[in-house]
């Protein structure tokens, strides 16, 4: 498996760590390294095609004061999905996995041999040439570390914890969150909801059905005053998605559960899109209070189109068009079978042509 770290050294490396825990289980998210910081076992791992598929362990690495050995921080296990080399930098393709439990650093550093704990960095630096590597292979499996409780999300908020303290985003006044799960929603109101799962990283949902998005937010004890609260945003790349509920939440507790409501119109084609949570930090600039939009995630999902519906406005729009037609042949005694045949081909491209430019 492997081990991937993610520094202090940048804001952006900070909000990874936010938004790989607030991934749902089996959607995708990328992390980026510079070549100069994988092992080289790696690279040669994905130019023989071996790396897709791997497990990987998602870790902070976090600089500890008076010249003390960097920490490490389990936060997420992940496997990697597809890996890309662009230039100087290797992308990987990470699908979310489950929640780390009963890890921390001198556990995780106590299972690694001495060659792998010789290539941890001793600081989370992103200088041009900083000593150890952030991705890097180990040999020892792993999982009895997975947490079998991603929906409780208790070893979400261990997680949290553990980042606060070691000291992640002391300046912010930041909340962690998870998506918990999207269910069907518009049911019976005594109907069990019925879970949405992912297919290839993404949702398959249908079109004219309500759903709703359950997102969990917490702060360790202390982080979150109700003055300086983060807020919690939704929206979606596409206009025909509809929200019935509000798509902004005020993150003014340590710990709180919000549900956006969505839904579309019945559709004739499928529609691909994505819906995009976003944290809200509070932030000062000359004296004056913004919300600076922060650690956002995207969440592909398919609206499937209603074929029934597509055949029938296609049939009506056919017969709408061809019957007139025929019916005025046939009374002016110039109808024919090959004739009325001619005409419903004609018209049932019409429809097809009609449907396709409305949809």
């Amino acid at each position: 498996m492997l081990i991937l770290l993610s520094s202090g050294a940048r804001r952006r490396y900070r909000d990874d760590i936010v938004r790989a825990l607030a991934h749902p289980k089996g959607t995708e998210l990328r992390f980026r390294y510079g070549k100069a910081y994988v092992a080289d076992a790696v690279l040669a791992d994905r130019q023989q095609g071996g790396l897709a598929g791997q497990e990987a362990l998602i870790c902070h690495l976090a600089d500890q004061p008076e010249g003390k050995p960097a920490l490490l921080v389990p936060c997420r296990f992940v496997a990697v999905s597809r890996t890309e080399l662009v230039g100087s930098s290797l992308i990987l393709t990470l699908s979310a996995g489950d929640y780390v439990q009963q890890l921390d650093d001198a556990s995780l550093r106590a299972l690694m041999t001495d060659d792998e704990r010789a290539l941890l960095p001793n600081q989370s630096s992103d200088a041009a040439a900083p000593p150890g590597e952030f991705a890097f292979p180990v040999a020892a499996p792993l999982t009895a570390k997975h947490a079998p409780d991603a929906a409780s999300g208790s070893a979400f908020e261990a997680t949290a914890k553990a980042l606060r303290a070691a000291g992640f985003g002391a300046d912010d006044a930041m909340a962690f969150y998870m998506v918990r799960r999207l269910v069907e929603a518009g049911g019976k109101p005594t109907a069990a909801e019925v879970a949405v799962t992912t297919n290839g990283g993404r949702y398959a949902l249908s079109s004219g059905t309500r759903y709703a998005l359950d997102v969990y937010s917490y702060a360790p004890e202390g982080d979150i005053k109700p003055s300086d609260a983060s807020t919690l945003t939704i929206e979606s790349a596409d206009s025909d998605v509809k929200f019935s509920s509000e798509t902004a939440a005020k993150l003014d507790s340590r710990y709180d559960m919000n549900r956006f409501r969505f839904s579309t119109e019945h559709r004739l084609l499928a529609l691909p899109t994505g819906l995009r949570l976003a944290l809200g930090v509070p932030k000062t600039i000359d004296g004056k209070s913004v919300v600076e939009e922060r650690c956002d995630i995207t969440l592909e999902v398919r609206f499937a189109g209603a074929k029934w519906l597509t055949a029938v406005r296609i049939s009506l729009i056919a017969a709408g068009t061809a019957g007139p037609a025929i019916i005025g042949a046939y009374a002016a005694q110039k109808g024919s079978l090959g004739l009325a045949v001619i005409m419903i081909t004609v018209a049932l491209a019409t429809g097809i042509g009609t449907v396709l430019k409305k949809s």
